[in-house]
């Protein structure tokens, strides 16, 4: 029987000093099934169903090992330090925009409070959308805005109100949070610059978890029991009125059963073809799991 395609890759690749390096850090700390699994899904980029015949063990249970084998790695490899993770600081920077920005108690608690909600998020977002920003993001800080805003993003910008002065409908801790909704909408920008709003904000919205289940059906039952559920171009509207007809509670609902109903691998493919919506439909769908 002819081997998987896949291995008709492993000399050549093997043979990058790179990668022979990051074959001893996974050596030191995977047992050798474990070794085997990663090194041919990510090395060799075997898919799973390859991986399962060539170490004659189910599909599923290849895709458990090998999740937890990648939790265990990423702790070993923070702590070895000989593979680092680019820091918050090299992707991000933090901009005062005040006409005269000074470096007072609450702007060091400002900057301090962010980089800790970017660090406690970027790194697993990246991770989880395979894709790391082509740019360097500024996060710019206005000391002043309308009540209504918290923040917006174009290109490698984030534009935020001080969470200092967050105004009546939003609070210090909800504006810093948004900050990570943000991030991700750049983030999905960035991978397909055709995304349209209602997946970007539905992926910002889900990852910042800024909505409740309350204001979700607060803002859609209406329009669900008039029969009036907009469509996905009125779900693309890229205007301020976006809110209008409950836009961002309906966006978030079609992203909650896009990832809790598809793969990971499936959605990613989704996010980087998202501009042909039937074709992604039925992508998922031979992807379901």
């Amino acid at each position: 029987m002819a081997p998987p395609p896949c291995l008709l890759l492993i000399i050549p690749v093997f043979r990058e000093p790179m990668i022979q390096s990051t074959v001893v850090a996974v050596s030191n700390v995977q047992n050798e099934l474990d070794q085997q699994i990663i090194s041919l899904r990510f090395f060799v980029d075997c898919t799973l169903l390859e991986i399962s015949k060539i170490i004659g063990m189910p599909e599923s249970a290849v895709k458990n090992r090998l999740y937890r084998a990648l939790n265990k790695l990423k702790k070993e490899l923070k702590e070895w330090g000989d593979i680092t993770i680019m820091s918050i600081k090299e992707l991000i920077s933090i901009v005062d925009k005040s006409e005269t920005p000074s470096k007072n108690d609450g702007m060091n608690k400002v900057y301090h409070d962010l980089f800790e909600e970017l660090k406690s998020n970027v790194d697993r977002i990246i991770t989880t959308y395979r894709h790391r920003p082509s740019q360097k993001i500024a996060i710019e800080i206005y000391p002043d805005a309308p009540n209504w805003f918290m923040g917006t993003y174009k290109d490698n910008k984030i534009k935020i109100v001080s969470p200092l002065n967050p105004g009546p409908e939003h609070t210090y801790q909800s504006v810093l949070r948004h900050t990570i909704s943000l991030f991700t909408m750049s983030l999905v920008k960035d991978i397909n610059p055709l995304a349209p709003k209602w997946l970007t904000h539905g992926l910002g919205g889900h990852e910042a978890k800024q909505m409740s289940q309350e204001y979700i059906q607060y803002s859609t039952s209406e329009s669900i029991q008039n029969n009036a559920v907009p469509s996905f171009q009125a779900l693309t509207n890229d205007t301020w009125d976006f809110e209008e007809i409950g836009r961002y509670g309906f966006s978030h609902l079609i992203v909650e059963y896009l990832i809790h109903s598809y793969s990971l691998d499936a959605l990613n493919k989704f996010i980087r073809d998202a501009t042909d919506f039937q074709g992604g439909v039925q992508y998922l769908k031979s992807r379901l799991c």
